[in-house]
Parts: C-alpha cells; sequence; structure tokens
C-alpha cells in the first residue's frame, strides 16, 4: 500500500489550502522505463479531471488518486517531503524486490546485501545498484540513478560493491554488468602473432562488438575460441562498467556546475547597498530598505517571500504535469 510521511501530508495539505483555484486531490502516476527505474508524477487535479477508474485514497485534508495502470509500479512506495541545504520537494521511493526470474537462496541473500547494506551507502553519491540476473555464481548487476561525482564512484563500486557481495555471498564468484546478447556483434577471424601450432591455422581469435556503446574487444591468447570469447566478454563487461561510471561523473559535474554557476555579475542574486541601507533580492525582484535590521539576523521579510515563491512556482509546476 502506498505510505506518505507526516511531513508529506502536512506540506500536501497545505499547498491545497493555499491554492487559487480547487483542488480535488493530488494524483500519482508511475511509468517503468525499464526493469529497475520507474518515473514518478505528482500533480493537483481538479474534480474533472477525476477518472472513475481512479484508485483513491484518503488522506486527511486531501485525496490521493491513482490510475490503474500505476496502482502496481506504487504498491509499496513511499512518498516523503525533503527540506534540505540544496533544496526541498517531495521524494518517491519504491521498495524494490526480488526480480521474478530469481529464486533460490543466492539470490534472495545476494539482493538482501544490495538492498541492505550496498544501496544505503551508494545512495549518498546519489544512485544505486539492482541485481540482474544469477548465473553459473556470476552476479550482474546494473548500474542506475545518479552514482556519479566523485572520484571514488570507481573505487566505490569495483572495490566496494563487489567485495561486498562476495564476503556476504561466498558462493558467488564473478561479480559483473549485463550485456543482453541481442547488443553485441561477434566475429571470429585467425589469430596472429609468432609461429607455432594453431596460430593462422584455425578461426579462434575473437571480437567482439557492443553495438550501442560501440566498444570493440579483441581477444586472441588462447588457442581455444571459446576461451577467447568469455575473456573478451569478461573485459567487454569491465570497460562498459568503466564507460557507465564516467558518463555519471560527467553527468554530475554538469549538474554541479550548473549548480554553483559562472560567478558572473548577471547571475547574481542578492546586493547590499549600504549608503541607501537597501537589500535587493533578484530572484523575486524584492527591495527592502531594512539593512542594518537583516544584517542583525531579522531576515524573516527576506526569507518568506523566497519561500511563498519556491512553493508556489512547485505548485504551478504540479498543475501543468
Amino acid at each position: 500500500m502506498l505510505n506518505i510521511t507526516s511531513e508529506a501530508q502536512q506540506k500536501i495539505a497545505e499547498l491545497v489550502v493555499k491554492s487559487e483555484n480547487p483542488v480535488r486531490g493530488l494524483r500519482i502516476g508511475a511509468e517503468a522505463k525499464s526493469s529497475s527505474k520507474v518515473d514518478y508524477k505528482l500533480a493537483f487535479i481538479s474534480e474533472d479531471q477525476v477518472s472513475d477508474d481512479d484508485e483513491r485514497i484518503s488522506f486527511e485534508g486531501f485525496d490521493v488518486f491513482i490510475n490503474n495502470g500505476s496502482v502496481g509500479l506504487l504498491k509499496d512506495a513511499k512518498v516523503d517531503y525533503v527540506d534540505g541545504l540544496m533544496g526541498s520537494g517531495f521524494k518517491i521511493e519504491r521498495s524494490r524486490r526480488l526480480p521474478d526470474h530469481l529464486t533460490g537462496s543466492i539470490a534472495e541473500r545476494v539482493h538482501s546485501v544490495i538492498e541492505e547494506k550496498i544501496n544505503p551507502g551508494v545512495a549518498a553519491h546519489g544512485g544505486e545498484v539492482s541485481l540482474v540476473d544469477i548465473k553459473d555464481n556470476t552476479v550482474y548487476v546494473k548500474l542506475g540513478g545518479g552514482c556519479q561525482g566523485c572520484g571514488m564512484a570507481g573505487v566505490t563500486l569495483r572495490d566496494g560493491v563487489i567485495t561486498t557481495i562476495k564476503e556476504e555471498v561466498p558462493e558467488v564468484e564473478e561479480v559483473d554488468i549485463k550485456i543482453n546478447e541481442s547488443d553485441l556483434r561477434i566475429d571470429v577471424f585467425r589469430s596472429g602473432g609468432p609461429g607455432g601450432q594453431s596460430v593462422n591455422t584455425t578461426d579462434s581469435a575473437v571480437r567482439i562488438t557492443h553495438i550501442p556503446s560501440g566498444v570493440v574487444v579483441s581477444q586472441q591468447d588462447e588457442k581455444s575460441q571459446h576461451k577467447n570469447k568469455a575473456k573478451a566478454l569478461k573485459i567487454l563487461r569491465s570497460r562498459l562498467l568503466d564507460n557507465q561510471i564516467q558518463e555519471k561523473n560527467k553527468e554530475r559535474s554538469e549538474q554541479r556546475k550548473n549548480q554553483v554557476g559562472s560567478g558572473d555579475r548577471s547571475e547574481r542574486i542578492r546586493t547590499y547597498n549600504f549608503p541607501q541601507g537597501r537589500v535587493s533580492d533578484h530572484r523575486i525582484n524584492l527591495t527592502l530598505y531594512n539593512l542594518s535590521e537583516i544584517l542583525e539576523g531579522k531576515i524573516d521579510e527576506l526569507i518568506n517571500p523566497l519561500i511563498a515563491e519556491e512553493e508556489s512556482t512547485k505548485l504551478a509546476n504540479m498543475k501543468n504535469e
């Protein structure tokens, strides 16, 4: 059942009361983007936007409406309201269950380790690790969310995640990234190099191309085509994992750059004019002539309009979704 924390309930009720237009309730929608990723949407709706097929859940001060297609995805989900230094807003988390095709003690233990011991730490970097498959004592995982940012991402994933799984579940021999066979193009050719038996006589060398990313790995160390293919796949998984980490590092870096800004005068948010005793907040076009009081810590007149503007913007965005 959908769980809405007391903090989130209080904030939703406040927004309903503050709304300039009649609000019938809050619609929460969910759309599965992949086996491990779900996109959520929250929007206040009016009476004419309620459907007979909607599932309704009543809370104190408001009702929540969920369409049929979202009910299953929102089962056991938690809606919370987070107010931190980096901003505030609603957050939805879904309790992830073991994939349906995985059964048995090893799968359950690996899933438990990922959810209880790995993801809480990885979440500090804004990301998540999900279990995709287990074959021949090899665990396949997927890096998701925003496991980005600092150079510790690679260490966290390789040394932290892999080591933790192997230590907690000794039966696990390898931890790798999952690759879809349909994304691979496999070519065989005759190995080159110094002369000797089996060299240039059989098509034992293997070249694997990961079509979506364009990553190519060739392997000809072994005389057996089967062994060369296995080694090439292992190298390919490692490179794809590195690529994922680098891509997410880049995304996080760009996000931080946008948040910090360039420092140009055009990006200023507030001006203090001491001769005139004036302070102006350029984000909401607010000008006050009580600079001395603000410097003494009496900042309610400055902060309250900012809070009101932020909540008004969020309410407008929720209505437009």
